[in-house]
Protein backbone atom coordinates (compact mmCIF):
# COMPACT_ATOMS: atom_id res chain seq x y z
CA UNK A 1 0.00 0.00 0.00
CA UNK A 2 1.57 3.24 -1.14
CA UNK A 3 0.72 6.70 0.08
CA UNK A 4 0.89 9.78 -2.05
CA UNK A 5 1.99 13.04 -0.54
CA UNK A 6 1.31 16.26 -2.37
CA UNK A 7 2.99 19.52 -1.59
CA UNK A 8 1.14 22.64 -2.63
CA UNK A 9 3.29 25.52 -3.63
CA UNK A 10 0.62 28.11 -4.35
CA UNK A 11 -2.56 29.19 -2.68
CA UNK A 12 -4.40 28.58 -5.96
CA UNK A 13 -3.53 24.88 -5.85
CA UNK A 14 -4.73 24.70 -2.26
CA UNK A 15 -7.98 26.49 -3.17
CA UNK A 16 -8.58 24.03 -5.99
CA UNK A 17 -8.07 21.11 -3.61
CA UNK A 18 -10.58 22.59 -1.15
CA UNK A 19 -13.10 23.15 -3.95
CA UNK A 20 -12.78 19.53 -5.05
CA UNK A 21 -13.19 18.27 -1.49
CA UNK A 22 -16.26 20.45 -0.90
CA UNK A 23 -17.85 19.33 -4.18
CA UNK A 24 -17.25 15.68 -3.35
CA UNK A 25 -18.69 16.02 0.15
CA UNK A 26 -21.73 17.92 -1.20
CA UNK A 27 -22.40 15.29 -3.85
CA UNK A 28 -22.17 12.50 -1.26
CA UNK A 29 -24.46 14.39 1.10
CA UNK A 30 -26.99 15.05 -1.67
CA UNK A 31 -27.10 11.38 -2.67
CA UNK A 32 -27.59 10.37 0.98
CA UNK A 33 -30.35 13.00 1.37
CA UNK A 34 -32.14 11.66 -1.70
CA UNK A 35 -32.03 8.13 -0.34
CA UNK A 36 -33.28 9.19 3.08
CA UNK A 37 -36.02 11.36 1.51
CA UNK A 38 -37.33 8.33 -0.38
CA UNK A 39 -37.72 6.55 2.94
CA UNK A 40 -39.26 9.62 4.59
CA UNK A 41 -41.95 10.08 1.98
CA UNK A 42 -45.05 8.75 3.61
CA UNK A 43 -48.68 8.73 2.71
CA UNK A 44 -50.79 11.21 4.67
CA UNK A 45 -54.54 11.08 5.02
CA UNK A 46 -56.26 14.44 4.66
CA UNK A 47 -59.98 13.68 4.85
CA UNK A 48 -62.49 11.31 6.40
CA UNK A 49 -63.26 9.95 2.94
CA UNK A 50 -59.55 9.08 2.48
CA UNK A 51 -59.64 7.15 5.75
CA UNK A 52 -62.90 5.40 4.84
CA UNK A 53 -61.49 4.38 1.47
CA UNK A 54 -58.22 3.10 2.95
CA UNK A 55 -59.88 1.09 5.73
CA UNK A 56 -62.84 0.13 3.52
CA UNK A 57 -65.35 1.33 6.09
CA UNK A 58 -68.19 3.84 6.42
CA UNK A 59 -67.64 7.55 7.01
CA UNK A 60 -68.83 7.38 10.66
CA UNK A 61 -66.39 4.53 11.33
CA UNK A 62 -63.58 6.49 9.69
CA UNK A 63 -64.48 9.44 11.96
CA UNK A 64 -64.22 7.15 15.00
CA UNK A 65 -60.80 5.97 13.83
CA UNK A 66 -59.65 9.59 13.48
CA UNK A 67 -61.07 10.51 16.89
CA UNK A 68 -59.13 7.65 18.51
CA UNK A 69 -55.89 9.49 17.78
CA UNK A 70 -54.94 12.24 20.26
CA UNK A 71 -55.34 15.68 18.69
CA UNK A 72 -51.79 16.74 19.52
CA UNK A 73 -50.44 13.92 17.30
CA UNK A 74 -51.62 15.37 13.97
CA UNK A 75 -52.33 18.70 12.29
CA UNK A 76 -55.83 19.94 11.61
CA UNK A 77 -57.04 23.12 9.90
CA UNK A 78 -60.81 23.44 9.85
CA UNK A 79 -62.20 20.23 8.41
CA UNK A 80 -58.92 19.25 6.76
CA UNK A 81 -56.28 17.31 8.64
CA UNK A 82 -53.04 15.51 7.94
CA UNK A 83 -52.47 12.17 9.63
CA UNK A 84 -49.46 10.04 8.63
CA UNK A 85 -50.20 6.44 7.76
CA UNK A 86 -47.76 5.18 10.41
CA UNK A 87 -49.66 7.08 13.10
CA UNK A 88 -52.95 5.55 12.04
CA UNK A 89 -51.49 2.07 12.04
CA UNK A 90 -49.91 2.59 15.45
CA UNK A 91 -53.19 3.68 17.07
CA UNK A 92 -55.21 1.23 15.01
CA UNK A 93 -53.58 -1.70 16.80
CA UNK A 94 -54.81 -0.53 20.21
Amino acid sequence: MSKTIQIFTTTEELKELFKEIIQEVDSQRNSQDLRSNEKDIEENFTSISDLAEYFNCSLPTAQKIKNAIPKNEYAQFGKRFSIPKSLLLRYGNK
